[in-house]
């Protein structure tokens, strides 16, 4: 980004738990090159370690018993956050007008994400703007959470790795097919009307 003909424009994330998460970047670079574009939380842990905030257990067989996963369900034992802290994160930055980002891989977690998305937008006057304000991953997310993202207008980037490179894991053998086949809900997040985007969680 220092070069004056590079064509890469990166727009960073701070990490929450920062106490500077909401400060200006203090880099040398210009800042159409290299930005703070926003603040990056973890509602929950990840799929494949069996820390996702679920309504649903895991299957409970040779592959999730050598992998250790709570069989579950887990629902809010697993949350980074109690939905008090995650609020008074949240009013953390809304003064600063960047952008919130939260990784959900649980239906727990994404109802608890988007109940304190809903309460801290309409709070501080934010709906019907642009505020760009998303959730990553939405791995469990069901129809009526994407409606409601939509709704708010928050941003769905969708996990399609994990279906792509996973699917056979999560169909039958994580969980029962009604649940793993389903995994990443591309069809119902844009029936939903929303605008998805996809990424690969990979650098």
């Amino acid at each position: 980004a220092s070069s004056p003909h590079s064509p890469a424009r990166i727009g960073v994330f701070h990490v929450a738990t920062d106490p500077a998460c909401t400060q200006p970047l203090g880099s040398p670079l210009p800042s159409n090159r290299l930005w703070k574009a926003g603040v990056k939380m973890w509602a929950d842990g990840t799929t494949f370690i069996g820390t996702l905030a679920s309504s649903f257990p895991f299957l409970d067989n040779d592959t999730t018993r050598n992998a250790g996963v709570l069989i579950g369900p887990s629902a809010e034992s697993v949350m980074n956050y109690t939905r008090a802290e995650l609020d008074a994160a949240l009013e953390s930055v809304v003064a600063s007008g960047l952008q919130v980002a939260i990784h959900a891989h649980g239906d727990v977690a994404l109802d608890i994400t988007l109940d304190a998305y809903a309460s801290v937008l309409s709070r501080h006057g934010m709906l019907d703007t642009d505020h760009r304000w998303r959730i990553e991953h939405w791995s469990a997310g069901r129809a009526d959470q994407f409606r409601r993202a939509v709704d708010l207008g928050v941003a769905t980037t969708l996990a399609t790795y994990q279906f792509i490179q996973l699917g056979d894991l999560l169909d039958g053998t994580l969980f029962p097919s009604e649940i793993g086949a389903r995994w990443v809900a591309a069809a119902d997040a844009i029936k939903a009307g929303a605008k998805v985007s996809f990424h690969s969680d990979s650098p």
